[in-house]
């Protein structure tokens, strides 16, 4: 929860990659909240009240999985709304003609996202989460110690470029929405 919120501040992506994550691990603990306080929250070096308040988000967490029928798979709706904010902001940035930086970025990030969306077949809804979905992939390969080709980690680059500039404008968004009103 106190990552999450940091997260969410400073870098939009790495949140919402981070509750991806989250997610995983509510399903590997079978959403049940004694096993969560087991692995996780005693495992925190936090106080008695932090440690409550991590009790009741995941408490939160676990209730929004079974009554969005996403214990098994799939994201949590707070997680879809964000993604979609990001791809607003990515169409956004698109047509703005002030954003050249952003369409080269774009640019050499699209090769990747449509040869990553191919393998992904359908399962993303758009070239943001198929950028997203690229590094979390990476992420758990690099979790279980498994070996990532050096064309993946190229490929990776030009999505971590394009999300780091999306999660910079969003934060600008945030403090002055009317900058990017087309």
């Amino acid at each position: 929860m106190f990552i999450a919120q940091q997260k969410k501040k400073e870098n939009i992506a790495e949140y919402v990659l981070y509750m991806w994550h989250i997610e995983d691990a509510l399903r590997s603990l079978e959403h049940d909240i004694h096993k969560v306080v087991a692995h996780i929250i005693k495992k925190q070096n936090l106080t008695t009240e932090q440690k409550a308040q991590l009790h009741q988000w995941y408490t939160n967490l676990i209730e929004m999985a079974e009554l969005e029928n996403v214990k098994e798979k799939g994201h949590l709706q707070i997680i879809k709304n964000i993604t979609g904010d990001i791809t607003d902001l990515h169409l956004t940035l698109l047509k703005m003609p002030e954003q050249e930086e952003y369409k080269k970025i774009y640019a050499a990030a699209l090769p990747h996202l449509q040869a990553l969306e191919k393998k992904l077949s359908g399962t993303t809804q758009n070239e943001t989460e198929v950028a997203l979905s690229g590094l979390y992939g990476i992420m758990l390969l690099r979790m279980q110690q498994k070996k990532v080709s050096d064309e993946t980690l190229m490929a990776a680059k030009t999505f971590t470029n394009m999300l780091t500039f999306l999660s910079k404008m969003y934060a600008k968004r945030e403090e002055k929405p009317e900058d990017f009103i087309l």
